[in-house]
């Protein structure tokens, strides 16, 4: 059985190990709903930083977007209930997640511009394992119960 916090838990290590925040959300939430293998967090990599570490959507929205799209997505060109089914989990999830921490965009979250090697180094020290995980933690634990992974 999981928790949202050991499923948080378990995010975070990953991030602080290398994974960025958008592989480690989705491999950890991919997982849990029973998907495995190497290429997941592959799917995930550009992700990472706000979209290629342009300051966008925050890579743990991101990442459970796509979980939440391995749950409910359509599989099928012609199964337009299943696209907006999809759509509409991705839409609960982005305001449930900006409800709570405030903002979506990386670069607002950190305060660092990620395409900066200077900026860059001072997140990893500064915000990374601090504000950044509790993003995650907060992401993993909203799209889990969004997902009945946990109660």
């Amino acid at each position: 059985m999981f928790t949202a916090e050991g499923l948080g838990d378990k995010a975070v290590a990953r991030f602080l190990a290398g994974f960025n925040c958008a592989e480690s959300t989705l491999l950890t939430l991919a997982e849990a709903l029973g998907f495995n293998g190497e290429t997941i967090p592959s799917i995930a990599t550009g992700f990472g930083g706000g979209l290629g570490h342009s300051g966008l959507v925050c890579g743990c929205v991101t990442g459970s977007l796509m979980a939440i799209g391995l749950k409910v997505g359509h599989r099928l060109a012609e199964d337009q209930a299943g696209k907006e089914r999809a759509i509409a989990e991705a839409l609960t999830f982005r305001q449930t997640f900006e409800r709570e921490i405030g903002e979506i965009n990386c670069r607002a979250l950190t305060g660092y511009d990620l395409n900066d090697p200077t900026q860059f180094e001072e997140f990893r020290v500064k915000v990374k394992a601090t504000r950044c995980a509790g993003y995650m933690r907060t992401a993993v634990a909203l799209a889990a119960r969004q997902m009945g992974i946990v109660k």
